[in-house]
């Protein structure tokens, strides 16, 4: 498991699919206020990590149904309006679709 954190959305040019099947995408999109922000949430995070592995484990004991909620992500509108923003060719085909 690879978990990258950015502001923005990142953007591969893998054209094989092999990114994209595997990624999953939670848009945090409110900004939290610089008076609000917490200076030890990266060790919180860090410290935490074992049991957010351990619960995952536990959640996703079936990988079909793994399988099943990550490519319900993937086809999320959100997923896909985040897809479109950072890969052109996603956008332009999602255009050609909008197409009768």
């Amino acid at each position: 498991m690879v978990l990258a954190v950015n502001n923005n959305a990142m953007s591969f040019s893998d054209r094989s699919g092999g990114v994209s099947r595997r990624r999953v995408i939670f848009n945090f999109s409110e900004v939290v206020p610089e008076n609000e922000r917490d200076p030890l949430l990266r060790d919180k995070i860090s410290a935490e990590l074992p049991v957010i592995i351990r619960q995952l484990l536990h959640w996703f004991t079936d990988p079909q149904k793994a399988r099943q909620l990550l490519a319900e992500q993937q086809k999320s509108e959100e997923a896909l309006d985040i897809k479109r923003g950072t890969d052109l060719l996603v956008d332009f085909c999602g255009y050609l679709i909008g197409f009768p």
